[in-house]
């Protein structure tokens, strides 16, 4: 008997919120408060596990959908389209921004970019803003440098994942980039 005067509490004050608050519907409820968990309680908490090729809790490359990133991640988030190529979903507050495809009418995510404050670590033991570039040349391998002309980083690209580091702008290109950069700390880790 108990339990259903339990049960009828909770019913009551879920309604009275949804009612104060202006959800449409019950689903629309839900589906917030399992963002709000999931932004609040899984993302945020450190050591997330970073997979090559695939993503992080919450966010599968080429399999998540943008409807599914707002139920999972929330509705707080910048939209940026680059050049009409791809269109950007920042959630700077997590450090995760996600890309689809500027013209893809299912908008599935085929890149995950991770940045402070995200706390996470590949399964090669690669911690974001915690190891350097040295760590990851020895446990992916050896790759040259790569950047763009707008960038601010310099990164090592394998398959899967990209590593990227500060790009120091006072230094002269033609240096050795590892002498310069494998000391440097992970800034960034793409997912692709």
């Amino acid at each position: 008997m108990k339990i259903w005067g339990i049960i009828g509490i909770i019913a009551a004050l879920v309604t009275i919120f949804v009612f104060f608050t202006g959800f449409e519907n019950i689903n629309q409820f839900f589906i917030s408060v399992k963002s709000f968990f999931h932004r609040n309680l899984i993302v945020k908490m450190p050591n997330q596990i970073i997979e090559d090729h695939i993503g992080i809790k919450g966010a599968i490359i080429g399999q998540s959908t943008k409807e599914e990133i707002l139920q999972n991640f929330g509705k707080e988030y910048e939209e940026i389209i680059h050049n009409k190529y791809s269109v950007e979903m920042n959630y700077s507050d997590l450090g995760i921004s996600f890309f689809y495809g500027y013209k893809d009418p299912f908008k599935t995510i085929f890149s995950i970019r991770l940045e402070y404050p995200f706390q996470g670590e590949t399964l090669r033991g690669i911690k974001l803003g915690e190891s350097r570039a040295q760590e990851v040349i020895d446990k992916y391998g050896q790759k040259n440098w790569t950047t763009s002309q707008s960038g601010n980083t310099w990164y090592l690209s394998y398959p899967g994942i990209e590593f990227h580091v500060e790009k120091d702008g006072t230094l002269p290109t033609d240096l050795n980039f590892d002498a310069i950069y494998l000391h440097k700390l992970i800034k960034v880790i793409v997912i692709k």
